[in-house]
């Protein structure tokens, strides 16, 4: 028979073997996208107030076009919205700070990536900016020069070869209306 001190002490224990083992996984699902965001954009990617989507283009003698200035690039802006309360931007948060969210077998160089959207997290004067090349499916922090492809989120059934990652799919969607197809990116 445990007597009520033992007990306390075995749960206790328990306790804290589960949350020591939750903390080595959750390290080991987030160690390689630390490595290419860096903690500062992690952090920020999970817990700035304020996101932006935007609609990018490089920037040229487009005329009338915002412009923005993400990582020394400049881009024309054709679409800009507030997606700091959008439906998914919650989940999709976490998936950028998780490494299953990524193709990390996949190889660099294959393909030559247009920029196309960005997703922007804002804190003050603290921001970071995630680029999206469609045409590639890859992504890269605009400050950075790593890039890393996007894992389609699929079912494993075989019509799911071409599915869009979720990152690429949720800046589409900011912008199918206002582009007026339903079809952006393929």
């Amino acid at each position: 028979m445990i007597h009520g001190k033992h007990a306390i002490l075995v749960v206790f224990a328990v306790g804290m073997v589960g949350g020591v083992g939750s903390w080595c996984y959750y390290q080991a699902l987030q160690r390689r996208v630390l490595e290419l965001w860096g903690p500062e954009a992690a952090a920020l990617m999970v817990h700035a107030p304020q996101a932006e989507a935007l609609w990018l283009e490089r920037a040229a003698a487009q005329g009338g076009l915002d412009e923005v200035d993400l990582g020394g690039t400049r881009f024309a802006v054709r679409g800009r919205a507030d997606v700091s309360h959008a439906a998914g931007l919650i989940h999709l948060r976490h998936s950028l700070i998780n490494d299953r969210s990524f193709d990390w077998s996949a190889p660099e160089g294959d393909c030559l990536p247009r920029w196309e959207y960005a997703l922007r997290f804002i804190d003050g004067n603290r921001s970071a900016a995630v680029l999206v090349a469609a045409n590639c499916r890859r992504a890269k922090l605009a400050s950075g020069s790593r890039e890393v492809s996007l894992a389609a989120q699929a079912s494993g059934m075989p019509e799911d070869h071409d599915k869009k990652p979720p990152l690429q799919r949720f800046l589409e969607d900011q912008f199918r209306q206002a582009d007026g197809t339903s079809n952006r990116g393929k």
